[in-house]
């Protein structure tokens, strides 16, 4: 990794300084974004193997080890509304615990609309459909706004790093999200393999505040 300062003539402060062409300049940073886009493709298709090699039974024997940490986080005991998700196939199950809670807190699911997320609160799953990417959405045709209420939000994710930061699918949800949740605690799940020791970021990728997986790996 390297650093490039890019000085403006500002007399006589900078007599001796040296200059970078405009077109050299864009050239360098148009090729470190490439490089920054091809590490995180790449992540996400070796990511993409070791998910293939996972079997059922591990998913779900990870996903219930990562909810008894849930259960036994602070942010969660206290929490009155949470945040969470409809899992994938591929995704940590975190309905035992959305389930577990009906009625006793406020739960939120996501609505994907056009390119943004809206909130709708979980009821069931019987009040469900399949939304974008086929993903199960609430029916309630009532979003849920109140944004500063929201004590805790699960998040899933394709990588995660020790140290809180996340990759996505790609299409950027959560990123244009979380920053709208002032308040609450941001907390990523994934299995084991899904801990790696970097995760590519730009200014646009939003760090968590904690990373549980199934190997007991708080951050």
């Amino acid at each position: 990794m390297f650093f490039l300062v890019v000085v403006t003539k500002i007399q006589p402060f900078f007599d001796n300084a040296i200059y970078f062409p405009l077109e050299n300049f864009l050239v360098i940073i148009f090729y470190l974004y490439i490089c920054h886009m091809v590490s995180k493709k790449e992540l996400r298709k070796h990511i993409s193997v070791l998910k293939a090699q996972f079997s059922e039974e591990k998913r779900l024997s990870e996903s219930n080890n990562i909810i008894d940490q849930i259960l036994l986080l602070p942010q969660f005991q206290q929490a009155k509304v949470v945040m969470g998700y409809h899992p994938l196939p591929d995704e940590v199950d975190i309905l035992p615990l959305f389930q577990k809670f009906l009625g006793k807190k406020t739960l939120l699911l996501p609505v994907l609309v056009g390119d943004d997320i809206e909130l709708r609160e979980y009821k069931g799953e019987e009040f469900l459909k399949a939304g974008k990417f086929s993903i199960l959405e609430p029916t309630s045709l009532s979003f849920y706004n109140d944004y500063d209420s929201i004590d805790l939000v699960i998040v899933p994710g394709v990588a995660f790093s020790k140290d809180g930061n996340r990759l996505g699918r790609g299409r950027g949800y959560y990123d244009r999200f979380l920053p709208k949740l002032n308040r609450a605690y941001k907390l990523g799940v994934g299995f084991s393999f899904q801990i790696v020791d970097y995760v590519p970021t730009d200014i646009y990728d939003q760090p968590l505040d904690c990373v549980l997986t199934s190997v007991s790996d708080k951050q």
